[in-house]
């Protein structure tokens, strides 16, 4: 039989172990996942957090320049019109 009540929920350590790969992931490689595992639960989900915020960033920055570079004009077709040389006629 089981009590809900006693221990965490069933589906908690993959959670733990989502949370962790994604913290060592995309979290550049600054914690090993064994120093990640150990940490308090507080201070492992100040980490998550950091990390959250610096890829929001991350995506913010390249949104912003992705559209400042789409506003680039479409190249003209007569910019090399200066660059023909002109045969004389006969």
């Amino acid at each position: 039989m089981k009590y809900p009540f006693f221990g965490l929920p069933e589906g908690y350590k993959i959670q733990v172990f989502e949370e962790l790969f994604n913290l060592a992931y995309y979290g550049g490689g600054g914690f090993p996942v064994d120093v990640l595992y150990d940490l308090p639960v507080l201070q492992r989900k100040f980490y998550v957090n950091l990390v959250v915020k610096a890829k929001e960033r991350e995506a913010e920055a390249i949104k912003a320049n992705k559209d400042t570079t789409n506003t680039v004009s479409p190249p003209n077709p007569n910019r090399y019109e200066n660059l023909k040389t002109k045969i004389p006629k006969k």
